[in-house]
């Protein structure tokens, strides 16, 4: 278990904003995966290769153009799953709860980003952690990976295995109209009760 929640912050690291030990946290990420699967391994590897053969100026260049420029592939799952709708504040009151309740300290950037989802889901029990994978995180990043279509870009490979890695661990995304089960919503529910919204 502790080897896989290695995984998800790797995954999360890398998916974050660039920091200069990318590569090497993409490799530890492939050692890792390695023993999991070696298809989602070589995606690693592949784009460990593509993004350290540029400057990493030009990586931190890749990563706003490729997340940051419009909605297709922003890395903040709630607003795939809920665009500007209300239950978006839900969401992300609830994932700001999430990520005081695991310990875990909230960067830059909304408490829904993968970056602070991917610790999240590792830490979360089993159950709950199969739901919420099923029923937003993989559904979100699926629509990420498809706006990578006909497309090179190194990061289609890390999205790639992310995506392989959550079916792997969780199975494959939950069909459903609202894509929040009757449990995320009544702990909304509990939740803003609580703080009195």
């Amino acid at each position: 278990m502790n080897d896989l929640l290695h995984i998800y912050d790797y995954f999360a690291r890398l998916l974050a904003y660039p920091e200069p030990d990318l590569a090497e946290t993409a490799k530890q990420c492939r050692d890792a995966l390695a023993a999991v699967d070696t298809s989602m391994a070589s995606c690693i590897m592949q784009f460990r290769e593509q993004v350290n053969n540029q400057r990493f100026e030009a990586v931190e260049e890749l990563y706003t153009r490729t997340f940051d420029m419009g909605s297709a592939r922003t890395l903040e799952i709630g607003w795939h799953l809920y665009g500007e709708n209300y239950d978006r504040g839900l969401f992300l009151v609830w994932m700001r709860q999430q990520l005081k309740e695991a310990g875990i300290e909230e960067s830059q950037g909304l408490p829904d980003h993968i970056s602070h989802v991917l610790p999240i889901l590792g830490r979360m029990k089993r159950e709950q952690a199969d739901e919420f994978s099923g029923i937003c995180v993989l559904p979100a990043m699926n629509v990420v990976l498809d706006a990578f279509k006909d497309t090179d870009n190194p990061y289609r490979n890390l999205v790639d295995a992310l995506c392989a890695f959550l079916t792997f661990r969780h199975g494959p995304p939950v069909e459903t109209d609202t894509r929040v089960s009757l449990s995320v919503l009544k702990q909304h529910e509990e939740l803003l009760a609580r703080e009195g919204l």
